[in-house]
């Protein structure tokens, strides 16, 4: 595996070529594209400023909720943003930016194009990034370098399943050069740096079923799914996956070695639970210490309520807490009623998204782009319905890869619908972004393989 890097051997050569393609295509973006073009930029930047401006995360409800100084992000995982705020550390976070901030003759100034424009754009958006500016540089290089890591890590994926370097490469091309997946990783964003552990995630996962009786894979696993979920709380279903692969490797090993199953797969799953819980219990335990309400609601929805709500800025936790707490214990305002569904709209919406990104309102290629893809999706579909009806004698490991990718793609998919059902505006959570991301090195090699 580490000889396909190898300058002297082709596919190694091939994969820099990928990269190097990536990066002229993302660097440059990241340059030209204004400062909020991304989605919930602005919201990322003012997190990450926060913590460099202070040497710490917000620690009361006045600073999470101040939304022109935290940003409506503040009450999400803060691994990203921190790292961020550590690699802008030289430079001070000097007030350069020029929110627009509802005054009519900014806004003027700005002609702005869209509603979430934000801030009036200055010469101070280009090298070398001034003040806070360098902040937003950092945010946006470390997105476009774990954006060229889902690629390497696409690809070793890819040869620990098939064992042919040109799928494995194909897979990879085919992640790199997805509009929607340059335009993100070429902003601020916290997906990139998600679905990086969650794609090292589904490798680690692949070992762990290989050799079911290595030990190190399994606290591993719940390594990584605890920083996925310190990353961003999409991920907070990993948990469910790391039963599902410790039962395949249960199995196979059953199959391999024969023995009970039910004893090992416990403490497997107990392992990967500890580290789980260790690796996430610095940030859940910051925010029991400092935003619980257990004086005035009691132990059990003192301490949930802050971790459900959280700073009240999503609308669809809120909904869910007064629903399972009951409305009384929510500390915030109540969402207004969710508008008006299009269901139709939606998934299409949902299929733009996912291979696409929009520019002043319109998704590039729009339809054609999106149409072609979809078919492509359903081509790739047919094929493996036929690898895996195939005979099982033929088949080998072939139907323990197809469910493990397929649960690692779908994982996030209960999530979607709940937001989709639940959320003030459903576009909010119908984004082709939110499965992509986490399924970032799973749908190429779906796609290729099929």
């Amino acid at each position: 595996m580490t000889a396909a890097f190898f300058p002297a051997n082709r596919p190694g050569r091939r994969l820099l070529l990928i990269l190097a393609l990536y990066l002229a295509l993302a660097i440059p973006h990241s340059l030209i594209a204004p400062l909020t073009s991304g989605n919930d930029e602005w919201a990322h930047f003012l997190y990450a400023r926060f913590i460099a401006e202070h040497g710490r995360l917000p620690i009361n409800l006045a600073e999470r909720q101040n939304r022109a100084e935290a940003g409506t992000k503040a009450d999400d995982p803060p691994l990203y943003h921190l790292l961020v705020a550590a690699a802008a550390a030289g430079e001070p976070p000097a007030r350069l930016l020029r929110p627009v901030d509802g005054d009519p003759q900014r806004q003027l100034a700005d002609n702005q194009v869209v509603s979430y424009a934000f801030l009036v754009h200055t010469g101070y958006e280009s090298w070398p990034f001034p003040g806070e500016l360098w902040v937003w540089a950092m945010g946006r290089a470390l997105s476009i370098l774990f954006g060229a890591g889902l690629i390497v890590l696409t690809y070793l994926t890819g040869l620990t399943l098939f064992a042919k370097p040109n799928w494995a490469l194909a897979a990879a091309g085919l992640l790199a050069f997805i509009p929607a997946f340059i335009f993100h990783t070429s902003v601020m964003t916290y997906d990139s740096l998600g679905a990086l552990f969650t794609a090292l995630f589904l490798l680690v996962a692949i070992q762990a079923i290989k050799q079911p009786d290595r030990w190190r894979w399994w606290p591993l696993l719940g390594l990584l799914a605890g920083l996925a979920v310190t990353t961003k709380y999409s991920s907070v279903l990993l948990p469910l996956e790391i039963v599902f692969v410790s039962g395949l490797a249960a199995r196979r090993r059953t199959v391999l070695a024969g023995g009970g199953w039910f004893g090992w797969l416990a403490k497997r799953v107990g392992v990967a639970g500890l580290a789980l819980l260790l690796a996430t219990s610095w940030w859940f335990g910051f925010v029991i210490w400092h935003f619980n309400t257990i004086d005035t609601q009691g132990p059990v929805r003192g301490v949930l309520e802050p971790l459900l709500v959280r700073g009240g800025n999503d609308s669809t936790a809120i909904s869910v807490t007064a629903f399972l707490l009951g409305e009384e214990t929510v500390s915030v305002d109540l969402p207004a009623p969710a508008r008006q569904r299009d269901y139709g709209y939606l998934a299409w919406q949902m299929v733009e998204s996912f291979w696409s990104a929009r520019i002043a309102e319109r998704y590039l290629l729009s339809p054609w782009l999106a149409g072609l893809m979809l078919g492509a999706v359903l081509l790739s579909g047919l094929g493996l319905v036929r690898l895996w009806r195939g005979p099982r004698e033929l088949s080998g490991l072939t139907r323990t890869w197809l469910a493990l990718l397929l649960v690692h793609t779908l994982l996030i998919v209960p999530l979607i619908l709940i937001r989709g059902f639940v959320s003030f505006d459903p576009l909010e959570a119908v984004q082709g972004r939110h499965i992509l991301f986490p399924a970032a090195s799973a749908i190429p090699l779906f796609l290729v393989w099929g």
